[in-house]
């Protein structure tokens, strides 16, 4: 038996449930022609959830259309097992390729301690003096705390300097001698010192070629050889691919002797795939890429969805923050379904499960 046609069952007080429980329910709620903002839902949606998605379309469509807000895919409904809202149809994606579930999901500790390091390293090498993220470190490991401690727009804009910066910082990877420009600018040198320095998040230098650093000393091509060689391992933490082409600072460089730099594939994982990857480790989607960053939904899109009294995935979900690409109705409780029965009784069928399968 499907773990949805029992959850079903539970809902609705059938018992022991049909094989087809959840099949019906769905034919009877799921409107499989659904639109967002003119865009067809992939999957449908549960019709308890159309006047949320309306709500949001009002405040949009003063603003433009879906192709003027960056609107490209919408999906729903999803089948084959268990993907919790999604199930019920009471869940959408937006652009699912490139925003993708970045850290915190359910399952993957093992990869939430690699992951943690690369999200510190890039913020503090390339969010420097930016008044949208006044924090030093990584606001990704601890986005629901987050949410709870800032306005939904503060939490938006520091999100989004992260993005940005992932984008620039595998840009640098791939040209040496923008790097090394980079990394002797002030803002870059800050920011080298608190990624690299004795102050960072790496308390021993990456490369033992030029020694101890001063605040007076230039960053030299084999500083920027070893920076670059960490940029290439953090893509490999990212994605199940390796790097792309990539070109070392000034040929003359002094470079660093093999075990002085640190670039290595990532280490395998039990479960679970890399932010960067498709469905179960399948490699790179087009589109889908570090290079791109993770979040491309507009602060007014988010803010209509939110407004609308959806949780947002990357913010709301408490300690398991991080999907950025989906909105749900785990914040409306009190919807009612068609068939009858609410939002908060499918949560306590869910709960109900899960203390009979511990």
């Amino acid at each position: 038996m499907a773990k949805t046609d029992e959850i079903t069952a539970i809902l609705e007080g059938v018992d022991p449930p049909a094989a087809n429980q959840h099949q019906n329910w769905l034919n009877r709620n799921l409107d499989v022609l659904a639109k967002f903002m003119g865009v067809p839902i992939t999957g449908g949606v549960c019709r308890a959830m159309q006047p949320a998605l309306r709500a949001a379309e009002t405040n949009l469509l003063r603003l433009g259309t879906a192709s003027t807000l960056g609107i490209r895919t919408v999906s729903g409904f999803q089948g084959n097992g268990f993907h919790g809202f999604h199930s019920w149809g009471l869940a959408i994606d937006i652009n699912y390729v490139t925003n993708p579930y970045i850290m915190n999901e359910s399952g993957e500790d093992v990869l939430d301690k690699q992951l943690r390091p690369v999200f510190d390293r890039i913020c503090q090498l390339m969010v420097v003096n930016d008044p949208r993220h006044p924090e030093k470190s990584s606001i990704v490991p601890r986005l629901g705390q987050l949410r709870r401690n800032h306005q939904l727009q503060q939490a938006y804009d520091a999100i989004r300097a992260e993005s940005e910066a992932m984008q620039r910082y595998f840009t640098l990877m791939q040209d040496g001698d923008a790097l090394k420009q980079y990394l002797n600018s002030p803002n870059g040198y800050q920011g080298y010192k608190a990624a690299f320095g004795p102050d960072g998040v790496n308390p021993e230098p990456i490369c033992k070629a030029p020694g101890q650093w001063t605040p007076v000393q230039l960053v030299t091509n084999s500083d920027a050889l070893a920076v670059q060689h960490r940029m290439e391992a953090d893509w490999t933490v990212l994605t199940s691919r390796f790097v792309p082409q990539v070109v070392p600072p000034n040929s003359k460089a002094v470079v660093c002797k093999q075990d002085d730099v640190i670039f290595e594939r990532a280490p395998p994982l039990p479960t679970g795939d890399r932010p960067f990857d498709g469905l179960r480790g399948v490699g790179l989607l087009n589109g889908r890429s570090p290079l791109a960053g993770y979040l491309d939904m507009s602060a007014e899109l988010v803010s209509a969805l939110v407004n609308a009294n959806l949780r947002w995935g990357a913010t709301d979900f408490g300690a398991y923050s991080g999907d950025i690409m989906h909105f749900d109705c785990g914040n409306l409780g009190a919807l009612t379904f068609p068939t009858g029965h609410t939002v908060a009784d499918l949560k306590q069928a869910m709960s109900a499960w899960n203390r009979a399968h511990p």
